[in-house]
């Protein structure tokens, strides 16, 4: 059934709905929830209790281990490490000005976590952290650098193996975090590091290349957060499946060296720089996808092959013209798309005044629902296809000035359809009998609702749109 009207209707601006882009990123897990370790007590040396003699034959190290975790703030205690291979717990290096790591050259081995440099709220000027003393430095359980201001890795040269280690935490092994490095031009020195499960790169002011690593097929997670100088991810052409893949705030154009065909979570957002997101044609599965505040990005790939997309979310893509025509699950109880995960804002939807709780009908809830494929505000976006089989989840379809078309294939039930502000909409199309649990169709003004009107729904809302008895 299709209905379809020309013209050209009045567009309410999306920027007080848009002002402020990091507001907006509800559907994001905050960083810190990703990024929460958990690590032993350590024990704290080298603050003012008394160092421990360094030396060759250095008591604290029998037979060049320290069987505890360390945490010291100055430079006597970084001394006391002198001549120990093994760390048995957790190493933490907190930064202090004129911090000198050269006492650690024979360490080779850490079996519980790293960290150089500090948490990230402590002061950072004057303690900027350089890495010699590292140099023998083999495996770890994971890796956290801050403040570092060498503009490569090469005193990690002999680095080959981020990953679990007997009597650490399972939770953190191979993570290899680098954040506010701003000296950090590449990642040349890491070219022995193959064993790694978890690459986050954030808030690096100079990184220009991740030239210099080596990462394996499969990784967790990709995270690359605040490196506007970023251009070359080509290290990244080997890898062929990752559960989380984050860009944001990079300078990357395109992502043409990107060979991937498993992606859990994917995640494109605010990337100024990015024309094209077309080379992930070449992914086979994909669970979820948000594409938010690119202002640049025209292209995202069509993923005709994907057929197991669970959430979804383009949202404030200025100059996007397409979107992928997903294919939902074929079979089962749940097919078609549970789409979860949404930043649609509230104050898109209608409340009546003075206090009290919304009613059922008008209920946020009720409106977006659990489950959402979410294109919003895209004013250059002119069509969306979708061709659904079956059960589907929520479609929240608002705010795209130029959309006029939506095909949704020959879906049965969706949980709810939302159409809101889309001024130029005239043609709605399914191929089969649809039925919807939450109906929403309001201020599109050149869309006939006569098929909404009839279509059944256990909630309706229809407002604001071309009147059935119009011409």
């Amino acid at each position: 059934m299709q209905h379809s009207r020309n013209g050209r209707g009045h567009h309410t601006p999306l920027s007080a709905a848009h002002g402020s882009r990091r507001r907006r990123l509800l559907g994001i897990v905050p960083l810190s929830a990703l990024l929460a370790a958990c690590a032993p007590e350590p024990v704290s040396i080298g603050s003012g209790e008394g160092a421990l003699e360094a030396s060759s034959d250095n008591p604290a190290c029998p037979g060049g281990i320290l069987p505890n975790g360390i945490t010291t703030t100055t430079q006597a205690g970084i001394d006391a490490l002198a001549g120990c291979t093994e760390i048995a717990g957790d190493l933490n290096l907190v930064s202090f000005p004129g911090m000198d790591l050269g006492p650690l050259s024979e360490l080779r081995v850490v079996r519980g976590n790293v960290d150089v440099g500090g948490a990230d709220n402590e002061t950072r000027r004057g303690r900027e952290v350089f890495l010699h003393g590292l140099e023998n430095l083999e495996e770890v359980n994971s890796l956290r650098l801050n403040y570092v201001m060498d503009s490569d890795l090469a005193a990690l040269a002999n680095l080959r193996r981020i990953g679990w280690q007997q009597g650490s935490t399972p939770t953190d092994a191979g993570r290899l975090r680098i954040a506010d490095c701003d000296g950090l031009q590449n990642l040349s020195g890491l070219e022995a590091l193959t064993d790694f499960g978890e690459l986050i790169i954030e808030q690096n002011a100079s990184l220009a290349s991740l030239s210099g690593l080596r990462p394996p097929p499969a990784l967790r997670s990709v995270i690359v957060i605040g490196a506007a100088a970023l251009t070359d991810i080509a290290a990244l052409a080997p890898v062929r499946q990752v559960d989380q893949l984050l860009l944001s705030d990079t300078g990357l154009t395109n992502l043409d060296v990107l060979q991937l065909e498993t992606i859990g979570d994917l995640n494109i957002t605010e990337n100024d720089s990015l024309i094209s997101a077309a080379s992930l044609e070449s992914l086979t599965s994909l669970e979820s996808l948000m594409v938010l505040l690119n202002d640049r990005l025209e292209e995202l790939p069509q993923l005709s092959g994907v057929n197991d997309v669970r959430r979804v979310s383009i949202v404030g893509n200025a100059e996007l013209r397409s979107v992928p025509s997903f294919y939902g699950y074929q079979g089962g109880p749940s097919t078609g798309f549970g789409l979860a995960g949404s930043i649609v804002d509230e104050s898109w939807f209608p409340r009546p005044a003075g206090p009290g709780p919304l009613p059922p009908e008008l209920a946020p809830n009720q409106i977006i629902g659990f489950d959402m494929f979410e294109v919003a505000a895209n004013p250059r976006l002119t069509r969306i296809s979708l061709p659904l089989q079956g059960r589907a989840g929520s479609a929240v379809i608002y705010g795209n000035a130029s959309l006029t078309e939506i095909d949704f294939g020959s879906a049965g039930l969706l949980n709810g359809l939302f159409l809101h502000n889309n001024p130029m909409l005239g043609v709605f199309t399914v191929y089969e009998a649809l039925r919807v649990v939450d109906l929403r169709v309001t201020d599109n003004p050149q869309l006939p609702t006569a098929f909404f009107e009839s279509l059944p729904a256990l909630s309706r809302v229809i407002s604001g749109n071309l009147p059935s008895s119009a011409p």
